[in-house]
């Protein structure tokens, strides 16, 4: 189905995943089929945008995402496994706010190549979980798996940086935790 739509004049809009840049993540079968899926459309798309997403926090039933994941855990009081990683964290309102902008105002400058969006800071899990537990006044029962210098960074276009209002990472945490989780 995908083919199909690869060789008219329409643009063709991928989201992908800021998972390649992690060196935890990115041996996992979803990072592979992303990064396939990515190699496809430069090859044979003759108009194309790849948009890179990392965790996008937003309304979900899915209890697997990582904001819903540790939200739960720390509400019913059940143990969770915690890897010292960092994630990167973004509300689905600026990434629909970003994209409509690119689409409306960018998006021949930057045609045929792919755009990593990310919120400018990494936080930790760790952090992460701590802020949470301030949130929900509730502690978090968890045991830490140590991962050796573990970090990983997403290069960002100066537009995508400007996005956003809130240059502190924990005030745009509390704001997302606030807005999806009271």
């Amino acid at each position: 189905m995908l083919l199909d739509y690869m060789n008219n004049d329409s643009i063709l809009v991928y989201f992908s995943t800021c998972s390649i840049f992690d060196s935890y993540s990115k041996e996992s079968r979803y990072v592979h089929h992303k990064m396939e899926m990515e190699e496809l459309i430069r090859s044979k798309s003759s108009r194309f945008v790849i948009f890179r997403l990392p965790q996008v926090a937003g309304f979900s039933n899915n209890s697997n995402t990582l904001m819903n994941y540790f939200s739960n855990k720390i509400i019913k009081e059940e143990k969770f496994e915690l890897l010292n990683v960092e994630r990167n964290i973004i509300d689905i309102d600026d990434v629909v706010r970003i994209i409509y902008s690119f689409l409306h105002y960018d998006s021949e400058k930057y045609l045929d190549k792919v755009i990593n969006i990310a919120y400018p800071n990494n936080i930790k899990v760790t952090s992460l979980v701590r802020l949470m537990e301030s949130f929900y006044n509730k502690k978090a029962i968890f045991t830490m798996r140590e991962i050796e210098n573990y970090s990983f960074f997403v290069e960002l276009e100066e537009f995508v940086k400007n996005c956003f209002p809130v240059s502190n990472t924990n005030d745009y945490l509390k704001s997302i935790l606030t807005k999806y989780y009271l």
